[in-house]
């Protein structure tokens, strides 16, 4: 059996981004699993897709790869 089989490749990020939550600049953390490497910009468009109320991506950083296992 080889790893491929169970196991799909992911990359981790760490993100940090603003929202705007009733007239107040919070910012939130996380991190998020992807099955491809982006660039800032392609992670930025995502980000400000995904989430609600972004005003601005402030930092994107490559932080390691992992296993995903399969469904």
């Amino acid at each position: 059996m080889r790893i491929e089989d169970k196991w799909e490749d992911g990359i981790l990020y760490s993100v940090e981004f603003q929202v705007s939550l009733k007239g107040t600049l919070k910012i939130i953390r996380k991190n998020i699993v992807l099955p491809e490497e982006l660039d800032f910009f392609e992670l930025e468009k995502l980000v400000k897709k995904s989430f609600n109320l972004v005003t601005k991506v402030l930092s994107v950083e490559y932080y390691d790869e992992v296993l995903l296992l399969k469904k």
